[in-house]
């Protein structure tokens, strides 16, 4: 397995409050990580990047 690493800089995340009204989760590697609904939800439709200094680690 590798990972990644790299240096980013970005303006801050415009984050909109989201209401769900059903929720399906079904993700085995998480399933210990998750166990109740979140009390929270927030979406961003993500900014733009700049990246560098592309580290690879291998694990």
């Amino acid at each position: 397995m590798a990972i990644n690493e790299v240096e980013i800089h970005h303006l801050e995340w415009p984050i909109s409050q989201i209401e769900v009204k059903k929720l399906e989760f079904n993700y085995p590697r998480f399933s210990k990580l998750i166990k109740e609904e979140p009390n929270i939800i927030q979406y961003s439709k993500g900014v733009k990047i700049i990246a560098w200094g592309k580290h690879n680690q291998r694990k």
